[in-house]
C-alpha cells in the first residue's frame, strides 16, 4: 500500500526551523544542542552570568545568549542574509514585525535602532553583510551590559 503525504506535511518539513536551538524568551532545547550536526561553540560571559551558543546557519553566524536559568534573552546574527528570524524570535516575532511596520522603507545601507514595548532591535548592513541584535530588556541578567555582548 502506497502512502501519500499531504502537501501541508511536506511544506512543514520543508520550512521547519531546523537551525534554531531556542527562541527568544524561552529555554534552550538542550536535546537539540546535544544531537545537532551543526558546528556549535559555547562560551560563558560577564563573569559567568550568561552563556553564548554560536553556530552557523545558511551563511550566517548566529549567537543565542542565555541566562544561567537557560532562558534566551538576546539573539544576534552576522552574515550574507538574515537568518530565519521567525524561528529565532518565536512569540516575539510579531512584536518585531510591528516595530518595523512603523519604519519607512530604506534602500542601500541600513543602520536601524528601534525599541518596542518588549524588544530592543539593532540592525545594520548592506547587501551580503547583514548584522543584527535583538534582546528583551526584562530578561537580561542583572550585571550584564548588552552593549558589551561579544
Amino acid at each position: 500500500m502506497k502512502t501519500h503525504w499531504p502537501l501541508s506535511t511536506c511544506l512543514l518539513l520543508l520550512f521547519a526551523p531546523w537551525g534554531s536551538f531556542a527562541t527568544l524568551g524561552e529555554s534552550l532545547n538542550l536535546k537539540a544542542l546535544q544531537t545537532s550536526t551543526t558546528q556549535l561553540s559555547q562560551k560563558s560571559g560577564a563573569g559567568d552570568k550568561y552563556t553564548v551558543y554560536e553556530y552557523q546557519q545558511n551563511g550566517n553566524t548566529v549567537k543565542e545568549y542565555s541566562s544561567l536559568k537557560g532562558v534566551v534573552f538576546a539573539v544576534s546574527w552576522q552574515g550574507i542574509s538574515k537568518p530565519d528570524l521567525a524561528a529565532l524570535f518565536g512569540s516575539y516575532f510579531t512584536e518585531y514585525n510591528k516595530a518595523f511596520a512603523k519604519v519607512p522603507k530604506q534602500y542601500g545601507t541600513k543602520d536601524l535602532s528601534l525599541q518596542s514595548s518588549q524588544l530592543v532591535i539593532r540592525r545594520s548592513g548592506r547587501m551580503r553583510d547583514q548584522r543584527g541584535l535583538v534582546y528583551v530588556p526584562s530578561l537580561v541578567p542583572e550585571g550584564v551590559f548588552v552593549e558589551q555582548l561579544p
